[in-house]
């Protein structure tokens, strides 16, 4: 380790000095030279220092969150209750929901959102009012605000409060989106409580309110903090998507400050040193804290509104939508323009990748997926599934790079599109699974520095957000090699990737392992086996196997963390779609483009998550 130190130490300094870029913290008190648009509180100008633009970064990403956590706690605890409810039209509601919601990336989903404010929304002339004084437009929501009402002024209007489309948008996001993991937190909590206690507390005479109050709640809350916490957390770290939409947060004032000052290192401590320390007290502070009629009428007037939703997006999305590629068409129909689709399709799927070529990736997705699909099938788990993997993965090789059997070569800066988001998760998985046991079997280990440094590696990689690690890996990395020496974006990116992914899937094999009978370890030990032979062939088979439906579930999340590459400039399926989109003809159409992005991702996520359920009810408990 001390070598390690000293080497990565001793490169990272002489490529300072090389690119003679000073190191330290002074930069900190010069001029910012930079407006920010808009800011919790905080007065701030171009002439203010780069500490306090980063201040202002902080206490915006604070106020985002903060307000975020408020709404998504009211929503999620509203849909989970729905997802228990009597009524099976809510119920089916709410569990559509979740699924659509969580299994569809953050990322994506603030894009679609973004879109439909800007693009959807009219001009302020021709603002919606859906409640007095509340004006919703592509500028910006105007409400009311304390002794002022927002009024139409020119252009926009002008007094009362505004949320921008940017803030607006991230709130949105973030809220909803956090709230389809707390609903089914809520609905675990009350799913705990026993039957005998509700039938206990209606047998003494209390009523519905009082049963609620004084026996659901106390106990289901002792279920609800512990995860609750952690969608928090999760939901502070995610408010660094701001950067993708132009909301200025830490993040994006710190990148700001990375690209004028050249200051890397420091610009990426300072986002993760903020994230830990917001992580660890939004933990804290959450562990203290400790009719038949009815339900017809419920029905009806789901029913009803379900109708007046549907008939208008069916108009749009299928009734009065283009579907050829015709931007002229698109422009004078009132639905939606699949024709962008129809048009693009080739370059959101294989990017750049060379048109007469694209029949390699398209074929290498195929060889993906049947590798993904025969890894599924328990059928299929035998020793030699791994040489398949290692053979396969030299076919999709030699596809995709070409340079032999006659394929012109294609350098990896070319490739693009789903094809990429495939080969990031599919190579992210594989070499994070291996370190991620290492990990677990370390912070399980009886030597105390092995199990410090376990731990300090779990938890700070899980204490920060992974834009911060795409973003050391994408600007620190090349100073601790040796001059000279470089790795492209891509290798960059994969390895952040692999060793965010590895933090996460540790904690899941660690409960595993956990979870096996302290017998099985003296079984192992006396038939003599020592160390490394009992875990092969005893405890990690069996830990493995109970761990598979939470892997699968860190699976989907990472598929869905992949479409953060669009943020360091890789050209996965999210990029190749917002790129598509710039096209001065086909611009405009970001709702249709983000929808079928959103549909993309719920098709591959879904289908791992309902494979994930259906393991889970076929493995017998141990």
């Amino acid at each position: 380790m001390a070598a390690l130190g000293w080497f990565l130490i001793s490169n990272t300094a002489a490529n300072l000095e090389a690119r003679r870029i000073a190191s330290g913290y002074g930069f900190l008190s010069r001029e910012a030279g930079f407006e920010i648009g808009e800011s919790f509180f905080l007065r701030y100008s171009a002439a203010d220092s780069y500490a306090r633009a980063l201040v202002v970064g902080l206490v915006n990403t604070l106020g985002v969150a903060a307000i975020g956590i408020v709404l998504a706690t009211v929503l999620g605890g509203a849909i989970g209750l729905a997802r228990l409810a009597r009524d099976a039209l809510l119920r089916t509601l709410a569990a559509a929901y979740v699924e659509f919601v969580r299994n569809v990336p953050l990322l994506v989903q603030l894009f679609f959102w973004y879109a439909l404010i800007t693009e959807a929304l009219p001009a302020p002339r021709e603002a919606l009012s859906p409640l007095p004084g509340v004006f919703l437009t592509n500028r910006g929501i105007f409400f009311p605000g304390p002794g002022s009402v927002p009024e139409l002024s020119g252009f926009n209007f002008v007094g009362g409060a505004a949320l921008s489309p940017e803030f607006a948008t991230l709130l949105i996001g973030l809220a909803t989106y956090t709230a389809a993991f707390i609903a089914e937190i809520v609905r675990a909590g009350i799913l705990a409580i026993e039957r005998g206690q509700l039938d206990a507390a209606y047998a003494l005479g209390l009523s519905r309110w009082q049963v609620t109050r004084l026996v659901v709640l106390p106990q289901a809350l002792r279920v609800i903090v512990p995860p609750l916490t952690s969608q928090y957390l999760n939901l502070t770290k995610n408010s660094s998507l701001a950067v993708a939409i132009g909301y200025p947060d830490l993040v994006s004032i710190a990148n700001t400050t990375i690209n004028q000052t050249g200051q890397a290192i420091e610009g990426v401590a300072i986002i993760m040193a903020v994230y830990l320390t917001v992580s660890l007290r939004v933990h804290e502070l959450v562990q203290r804290a400790g009719g038949a009629a009815v339900s017809r009428a419920l029905t009806i007037a789901l029913a009803l509104l379900i109708a007046a939703a549907l008939v208008p997006f069916a108009h749009w999305a299928l009734i009065d939508a283009v579907w050829r590629p015709d931007a002229a068409a698109c422009r004078a129909a009132h639905g939606a323009c699949w024709g962008f689709i129809v048009e693009k399709h080739r370059f959101i799927l294989y990017g750049t990748y060379p048109y007469e070529e694209q029949w390699r990736p398209a074929l290498a997705t195929v060889l993906l997926l049947a590798l993904w699909i025969m890894s599924a099938l328990r059928a299929f788990w035998r020793a030699w599934l791994a040489l398949v993997w290692v053979c396969g993965l030299a076919v999709i090789g030699v596809l995709m790079w070409g340079g032999v059997f006659g394929l012109p070569y294609v350098e990896n800066e070319r490739w693009g599109g789903l094809i990429l988001t495939l080969l990031l998760s599919t190579f992210g998985l594989a070499s994070a699974f291996p370190l991620s046991i290492l990990l677990a079997l370390g912070r399980r280990s009886t030597l105390p520095v092995i199990r410090a440094l376990c731990v300090a590696y779990i938890e700070l990689v899980r204490g920060v957000p992974l834009i911060s690690l795409l973003f050391m890996a994408s600007v620190m990395l090349p100073l601790f090699l040796p001059g000279g020496m470089s790795i492209d974006k891509l290798a960059r990116a994969q390895i952040a990737l692999v060793l965010f992914a590895a933090a996460y899937l540790a904690e899941v094999v660690r409960g595993g392992l956990q979870a096996i009978p302290r017998g099985q370890y003296e079984a192992a030990a006396a038939i003599g086996l020592g160390y490394w032979g009992a875990m092969r062939a005893v405890i990690l088979p069996q830990a493995l196997r109970i761990a598979v439906p939470p892997l699968v579930n860190t699976f989907v999340g990472f598929f869905k963390d992949t479409s953060l590459v669009l943020i360091i400039g890789l050209f996965d399926l999210l990029s190749t779609i917002k790129v598509a989109l710039t096209e001065p003809a086909w611009n405009g159409y970001g709702v249709e483009a983000y929808f079928f992005a959103a549909l993309v991702y719920f098709i591959f996520c879904y289908a791992m998550s309902r494979y994930s359920r259906r393991f889970e009810r076929q493995v017998p408990a141990p």
